[in-house]
């Protein structure tokens, strides 16, 4: 029988497996597939090219059209939701401790280059 106050304390999510501890040891990073729904990246991407036409309406893309934003989430708060996402935060924690912070951010979107003319 649990008492009261176990009902009440905080959960912590699954930090990482031993075989993600093992290959982010190895590699010194980790893929995660699936870390994000089509949905969220929809949103994501959509949150981003606001952002983008925002800074344009602006005059702030450079000669080529390119952003370089600084401050992501406090230019574009819709993105909060990555700073914590639990399929990665609970992997971050595991390397960082739960003491994280977010120190530097931003968002960067380049133009497609035009294909190069072939060199004959």
């Amino acid at each position: 029988m649990s008492s009261s106050a176990d009902l009440h304390a905080p959960t912590m999510p699954a930090g990482m497996t031993s075989d993600e501890r093992a290959d982010f040891e190895r590699d010194g990073y980790l893929l995660v597939r699936g870390a994000l729904s089509a949905d969220e990246v929809a949103f994501a991407q959509n949150a981003v090219l606001r952002a983008r036409d925002k800074a344009a309406e602006r005059g702030e893309l450079d000669a080529h059209g390119a952003l370089h934003l600084l401050s992501a989430v406090t230019c574009c708060p819709p993105l909060a939701f990555l700073l914590d996402h639990p399929p990665t935060f609970r992997l971050v924690w595991s390397v960082l401790g739960w003491n994280v912070h977010v120190y530097h951010s931003h968002i960067d979107v380049h133009p497609p280059r035009p294909a190069a003319a072939p060199h004959w």
